[in-house]
Order: C-alpha cells, then structure tokens, then sequence
C-alpha cells in the first residue's frame, strides 16, 4: 500500500503507479468484509465464510461456519454489501454463497452441509442462467 502527499513529485508518483500495478490484486481484495452493528458493538466475516442468509421481516439471519448472527436489516440491503460473483439470490428470502451449493434437486438447493434452500418460482430462470445449466 502506498499513498502520495502533495507536493509530490513526477518520480515520486511513477513510483506509486508502478508499486501498485506491480502487487497482486488478490492481496488487495483477498477476502471482502461485511461489517456490521451488534449490540456488543461491530462485528465484521469474510464473505466467503458466509453459507447463505435468511430474510425474516425486518431482520436477517447469517449462517457462517462458525457462528450465526441475526441483524437489524433488509435482504434488499444487504445485497448492495455483498460481492455480486459470490452470492445468488434463490428466493425472496435467501442468498446463497455459491461456494457452499452442492446441488439444485426439484425446487431446493442443497448446501454442502445437506442444509435445503427453497427455490422461488420467480428466480428459477435466473438460477439457471447463471449456473449456465
């Protein structure tokens, strides 16, 4: 990580430019967070940890491997947070980490744990566009 400070100079700012086109960019962006407010204070997870989230009214339920965690908030915003390429909206109240899908049987997705996601009629077609199937 680098940061320039004004005055700089030319060389100065080639400097940056290449220390940053040099460095991975997975080591920039490895693993997003989401953070969020508990009533402890802030929490923050890898979003590759999370194995799916539930919408329940006015709160959602995040399941992860090593913990569960039930926030104030809306599936529609919690979408905004999340990596687009990571998760895939099933029905009208779950998300699932593509990671952790098994398989799709009938109208459920199985998770790599043996946890069953209803599929919505409505996003059907999307699923599978999106899985290429």
């Amino acid at each position: 990580m680098d940061y320039l400070l004004k005055p700089f100079s030319f060389e100065r700012f080639q400097l940056a430019v290449e220390k940053a086109t040099t460095q991975p960019a997975s080591s920039v962006t490895q693993s997003p967070l989401l953070t969020f407010r508990q009533k402890e204070g802030y929490a923050s997870i890898k979003q590759h940890e999370i194995r799916y989230i539930e919408s329940e009214g006015d709160y959602i339920k995040i399941i992860t491997d090593k913990e569960n965690y039930l926030l104030y908030h809306t599936l529609k915003g919690i979408i905004l947070k999340l990596e687009p390429k990571l998760f895939l909206q099933c029905h009208r109240s779950y998300l699932v980490n593509l990671n952790y899908m098994s398989r799709m049987v009938g109208e459920n997705i199985i998770l790599t744990d043996q946890t069953i996601i209803p599929i919505g009629q409505s996003y059907k077609k999307l699923i599978m566009e999106k899985l290429n199937l």
